[in-house]
């Protein structure tokens, strides 16, 4: 009888020769066996196939795709979810690293508190080989928790460092949209709304970011960051209309506050000489918000 997959590890693959090979490496070397490691090459200009290709020769848990044309980031995840087993699914992205327990204990903790997410912390690893915290909690959050907007926002809106269920995905056909950046956030909250439970692994960080000076984000201006985020947040707000009054009320309101905070953080940029003012502003909208949601919740 074929043994089941327990967990998909997928990881998208673009012109990351110098670091496939530690990526394989860790997600290969995790503790639990039964897993299956998914890599699509979205047609890279370097040698990244070739490195894959070599771990394909001996590991046969490895399933390597490749797009016949560059598709970006979020198609190349989708294809890679196209093709997932696993009860499980993770996601590494080729330039960073994860501890050998990454998968054993994240599974571990969404088992044993019942939820449909469960999280880890997470350590930078700059170029030059320094290592540093990285936050991606709100150290005011309590877990395991029932998923509400507030909880939502009290952790980092990326796809790593998080395990998620297969049949929630595929029941709610949860994809990532193409043509934006910080594609992450956008497929995290709508994969958060359809959910009721988070949990989180407390300890050692299991998860290890790559900052590169070669990284999409660094590359955005101001103003197409601040678009950016207003894009992701009008979609997830349409989406949002799947949610109870009451969440949707409060996903609105803090739409609002989010969208005017992120106008003038963009204003304040642009303008620099009107630091007092702005950073005045700044807060009244901060203010405000915390006072209509704790009159609304």
């Amino acid at each position: 009888m074929t043994r089941s997959i327990l967990a998909s590890i997928i990881v998208p693959v673009y012109n990351v020769e110098p670091y496939i090979d530690q990526c394989l490496r860790s997600v290969l070397s995790q503790t639990i066996r039964n897993i299956e490691v998914i890599v699509v090459d979205d047609c890279s200009t370097d040698n990244s196939a070739m490195v894959v290709k070599k771990y394909c020769k001996i590991d046969n848990r490895i399933i390597f795709l490749q797009h016949d044309k560059n598709k970006g980031l979020s198609n190349t995840r989708n294809t890679g979810l196209s093709y997932a087993k696993g009860e499980f699914i993770f996601f590494v992205d080729s330039d960073d690293y994860v501890d050998d327990n990454y998968c054993a204990r994240l599974i571990y903790a969404i088992e044993k508190e019942q939820a449909d997410v469960a999280c880890c912390n997470v350590l930078k690893v700059y170029d030059n080989a320094v290592i540093s915290p990285y936050k991606v909690r709100n150290e005011n959050a309590s877990f395991p928790s029932l998923i509400t907007p507030h909880v939502m926002n009290s952790i980092m809106s990326v796809v790593w460092n998080k395990v998620y269920k297969r049949q929630i995905i595929n029941k709610e056909k949860i994809k990532f949209t193409p043509n934006i950046n910080n594609e992450d956030e956008l497929w995290w909250r709508e994969y958060c709304l359809l959910s009721s439970r988070v949990a989180w692994v407390d300890g050692n960080a299991l998860y290890f970011y790559r900052c590169r000076q070669a990284s999409l984000m660094r590359k955005m201006t101001n103003f197409e960051r601040s678009y950016n985020m207003f894009e992701i947040s009008k979609r997830y707000l349409a989406f949002a209309k799947k949610a109870s009054a009451k969440i949707l009320l409060e996903i609105r309101i803090r739409f609002i506050f989010r969208a005017l905070y992120n106008m003038t953080l963009f204003w304040m940029k642009q303008l620099g000489g009107l630091w007092n003012l702005s950073w005045l502003i700044l807060l009244r909208i901060m203010d405000c918000r915390h006072k209509v949601l704790v009159i609304h919740f």
